[in-house]
């Protein structure tokens, strides 16, 4: 036997009180009293006595003892340990998207929360609870405790985010506990949608399944993609991608919305489980935020939505330090994100007005520790690793996949005189020749630097139909957030990223007048606490400010179909055969005893009436 509360048993010491009454009772005799003029003189010299320490040992005293020691027994709740019993458990809750739905009431998460309470509060008293919230990242919300009040709050106080589910994340992190998991069971409260494929692992966890929800229809966006027309600035291209998870066909209403005002508007119609890919043209001069909404009732709202922004005015100041150069400079204009700046040399400490600063075959001051790009130059730094002028070396190949690179065919190029490098390890090589690199980058906590050791002018590169294509990679590789238009949608559970820029310094991102917490990783802004769909808004000392969009795009989270049918794991609540505890018992012991007590007082009254009684007769 085993006591959950042992500081009840401290209650022993009032045993000790009720012998002490017994001690200054004293006992109680028969007198025959002549006349009643003599009754108040006999009271008052009763009362006079002093109290006798004698204990009377009285059956009435032992059965008093003992229904207190009951009494105490019960609240130090007594249970039996049954080795039956699970001892230990890990509560992971599916807190993801797909827990939304409300095909269930009040909805799948809450479900799954009320079974997970049931289950806590129908559990041995002693069993202990680890409770883990799972979504895209898997965090533990209370360690093992046996205080299952404690646990269950902690349960009620969960909340659903808007992000997909990682399984593999809740399953590394219960395994990552070490110790606490030994002989502890993993429950898995979940709707089950996502493939089996996923619960499979080297981690060797033996997992039992709750499943809520069932085979529940929905339809939801499940990809967004955004392009800039090249040429045509402020256009832009809008993939939407549509996918049907239901038995059914479905037709319904698409539109896609800016300030409340529908811009775009289609019926589409898509058959049972068919995903389809829709591409609408929409043109904003200035920044813009767009809803995509499917007109629809179904049984997941959280999909039925998605934003994205545009920021086409946002600009970049470059600044060109050089003789001139029209090839580079007609490039670097044809993008419409850049305010472009030429200077023959620099003056002061001007560099840090400008986003970047293009070197052309000037050489530039040491210790730049900023965006830069050189042509035909080297930073001093480099000196030590100079060699000779190469002639004419041959490309060998470039790293297609890079971002610098894409879409760009570097096969045709020719280059006179390089400057040879010895390529330092802080270098990477992204176009090789024969003879040295032509194409380096730098990369910094802080900065970026971007290499091509060789004059413009003495190569064919602005002659290449992908030369235009390569500028404006490389504006985009120094400021994605500023050039790619797909850089502003983030997915639910994922962080957004973006370099900071010198002449805007982040003051407050915000959702929806709510402050969320951002993070600053050298150059970097980091924001995590991304489970939130909708449009966050990044404040600048400037006064600009930016958005960025995040929304689910999750076909997995979207078909709402339990796919856990065929796991022979799944198991209910049903854990009232482990609860052994005594103190109920105990209670109602007790409370027999003092009837008992209470009919055997009385007894000993009426008796002890009789015989005065029948003093008094015969003594009349």
């Amino acid at each position: 036997m085993t006591f959950v509360n042992l500081s009840a048993f401290y209650l022993l010491f009032s045993l000790g009180f009720v012998v002490l009454f017994y001690f200054l009772k004293g006992r109680k005799r028969d007198y025959v009293i002549p006349s009643t003029l003599l009754w108040e003189n006999m009271i008052t010299d009763y009362r006079t006595k002093r109290p006798q320490f004698r204990l009377h040992l009285d059956p009435l005293l032992f059965l008093q003892l003992f229904i207190l020691i009951l009494l105490i027994f019960a609240y130090a709740r007594p249970q039996l340990k049954s080795t039956a019993a699970q001892n230990k458990y890990v509560l992971i809750i599916d807190a993801s998207g797909s827990m939304q739905a409300d095909d269930i009431k009040p909805n799948r998460f809450g479900s799954a929360v009320n079974k997970a309470v049931e289950f806590v509060n129908q559990s041995a008293v002693t069993a202990e609870f680890c409770v883990i919230k799972a979504a895209a990242s898997a965090a533990v919300e209370t360690d093992f405790s046996n205080d299952h009040g404690y646990v269950v709050e902690v349960l009620s106080n969960l909340s659903c985010t808007d992000a997909p589910l990682s399984v593999s994340a809740a399953l590394e992190l219960v395994a990552s506990m070490g110790s606490n998991f030994r002989n502890a069971e993993v429950v898995f409260f979940t709707d089950g949608a996502f493939e089996p494929s996923e619960l499979e692992s080297d981690l060797s966890l033996d997992i039992a399944y709750v499943l809520v929800g069932g085979q529940a229809e929905n339809i939801g966006i499940t990809g967004l993609e955004i392009r800039s027309i090249t040429g045509r600035p402020g256009e832009y291209d809008v993939l939407v991608r549509v996918k049907n998870a239901s038995d059914k066909v479905q037709n319904l209403l698409m539109t896609i919305s800016r300030e409340e005002r529908i811009v775009i508007s289609e019926e589409i119609s898509l058959n049972p489980h068919e995903e389809k890919a829709y591409i609408y043209s929409i043109k904003s001069e200035n920044r813009a935020v767009y809803l995509v909404s499917l007109h629809i009732n179904d049984h997941l709202s959280l999909d039925n939505t998605a934003y994205f922004v545009v920021n086409s005015d946002e600009e970049m100041r470059v600044l060109i330090v050089g003789p001139g150069n029209y090839f580079l400079e007609r490039a670097l204009l044809t993008i419409p994100q850049i305010r472009l700046f030429t200077k023959p040399e620099l003056i002061g400490s001007e560099l840090e007005l400008y986003d970047l600063v293009i070197f052309d075959r000037v050489k530039p001051p040491a210790q730049i520790m900023m965006n830069a790009i050189f042509f035909g130059t080297i930073p001093p730094e480099l000196d030590l690793y100079k060699s000779d002028i190469i002639s004419e070396p041959l490309i060998t190949g470039w790293e297609k996949d890079h971002p610098l690179l894409r879409f760009v065919d570097l096969s045709e190029l020719r280059v006179q005189e390089p400057i040879g490098l010895d390529l330092p390890k802080e270098f990477t090589a992204v176009v090789y020749s024969t003879q040295c690199p032509l194409l380096l980058t730098y990369e910094q906590p802080d900065f970026r630097w971007l290499l091509f050791p060789f004059d413009l002018y003495q190569s064919n590169l602005p002659l290449i139909v992908g030369f235009p294509v390569l500028m404006a990679n490389t504006a985009s590789w120094f400021y994605p957030q500023v050039f790619d238009a797909n850089y502003a949608l983030v997915k639910t559970g994922r962080m957004y990223q973006f370099p900071v820029r010198p002449l805007k310094k982040v003051m407050q991102v915000t959702k929806e007048d709510n402050f969320v917490p951002f993070y600053r990783s050298s150059s970097l802004i980091l924001i995590a606490d991304l489970d939130r769909a909708g449009v966050y808004t990044i404040d600048y000392s400037d006064g600009s400010s930016d958005y960025f969009a995040v929304n689910l795009l999750s076909a997995d989270e979207t078909d709402l179909t339990t796919k856990l049918d065929s796991i022979d794991s799944i198991i209910g609540v049903e854990q009232g055969e482990f609860r052994l505890d005594l103190w109920d018992y105990f209670i109602i012991a007790a409370v027999i005893l003092l009837i008992l007590e209470y009919y055997l007082y009385h007894q000993v009254l009426i008796v002890r009436g009789l015989k005065r009684g029948g003093i008094s007769n015969n003594d009349s």
